[in-house]
This record gives C-alpha cells, sequence and structure tokens, in this order.
C-alpha cells in the first residue's frame, strides 16, 4: 500500500474525454492499483481496461522509483529504467500502447518529467559528438595542408617591376599606365 500516487496530466486530459462511467471505472481502477496495489477486475475491452493497461507501466515505474527512493538512493536495477513502457505491458497490449504513443495527449509515458530529461540529455550529447565530429575533420583538414606545405620553402611576396607590369597589360590589351600603377600600390 502506498500514500499515494503521481496523476499525470495525460492521464487527466484521457479521462474527460470519457463518459462519466467509464470515467469513474478507469478513476477506481487506477487508484485501486496505485494506492492499494490491488489488480482491478475490469471487463475485457472496456474504455476503463484499455486506460488502466496503458496507465499501469507508469504507475509501476512510479510506485518502483518512490521505493528507491525511501530506501536512501536508487537500486541497481533502477539506475537505468527501461524507457519503453511496453516492456512492461502484456503482448497483447504493445498495439494499444503504440497507437497511444502516435497521440501525445493519451500517452501516459509523455508526461514523465524523467522521460523527457533523459530524451534532451540525448539530444545535447548527439550535437556534442556531431561538434566534436566536424572539429575532427577540420583537424584532419589542416593537418593535410600542414603535410603539404612541410618541405616546400614560400618565398616572401615582392611587388612586380614597372617592365613586368607593362608587359601584362600589354597582353591583355588594356591601357593601364604601368608607372602610376606600381606607384600607387608602393605608397600602401
Amino acid at each position: 500500500m502506498n500514500d499515494g500516487m503521481f496523476l499525470f496530466k495525460s492521464f487527466a486530459d484521457t479521462l474527460r474525454q470519457m463518459n462519466d462511467k467509464d470515467r469513474l471505472e478507469a478513476m477506481d481502477a487506477i487508484i485501486t492499483y496505485g494506492v492499494y496495489g490491488e489488480n482491478p477486475k475490469l471487463a475485457d475491452g472496456s474504455i476503463a481496461s484499455m486506460f488502466f493497461t496503458m496507465a499501469k507501466p507508469v504507475i509501476d515505474a512510479n510506485n518502483k522509483q518512490r521505493s528507491s527512493g525511501s530506501k536512501g538512493g536508487t537500486n541497481e536495477s533502477s539506475k537505468h529504467p527501461s524507457t519503453n513502457p511496453a516492456s512492461t505491458l502484456p503482448k497483447n497490449s504493445e498495439a494499444t500502447l503504440q497507437e497511444s504513443s502516435k497521440h501525445p495527449s493519451t500517452n501516459p509515458a509523455s508526461d514523465n518529467i524523467y522521460d523527457k530529461d533523459k530524451d534532451i540529455d540525448k539530444d545535447k550529447d548527439k550535437d556534442k559528438d556531431k561538434d566534436k565530429d566536424k572539429d575532427k575533420d577540420k583537424d584532419k583538414d589542416k593537418d593535410k595542408d600542414i603535410k603539404k606545405s612541410v618541405g616546400v620553402a614560400r618565398t616572401r611576396f615582392t611587388p612586380p617591376t614597372v617592365d613586368q607590369v607593362a608587359g601584362y597589360c600589354h597582353e591583355r590589351g588594356n591601357n593601364v599606365d604601368a608607372n602610376r600603377f606600381v606607384d600607387f600600390y608602393a605608397s600602401k
């Protein structure tokens, strides 16, 4: 028996969409299971039964987490809980869970703060890995450039002479005064 249980927003949103009879039956089922640990007696195929089937793994995970915390920490098996609620469902319930995951408002696990934090951390880690890969590629390119230039003596730039500029301008067929050109760039 527990002192209480979590009621996620997605549970409440789904319950609000039910008629009064089904809502009462579903609420009674999750409270009976979540607080008293008793499996409710529900008709197969009823809306309350389907809702309870989806909510049960979330309730189990929260009860396990709460019991681990009351012992002063987490036990080894709960340090890396499964992020796949289907692993705790009966085999015939997996299709129902997959269908509910398409609609975030009816997916009880979508409101679990701990799962969202794990997803955010995973995304950050992926971004860091991508950045590291990019940096490695840049470093490799720099190393290639350095290797190419090793052993090749670079010469210092020397400005062209008036005769060289005049020859180049004559080749191109433009009317540039070579003396003026050289004087202009030498003044800078």
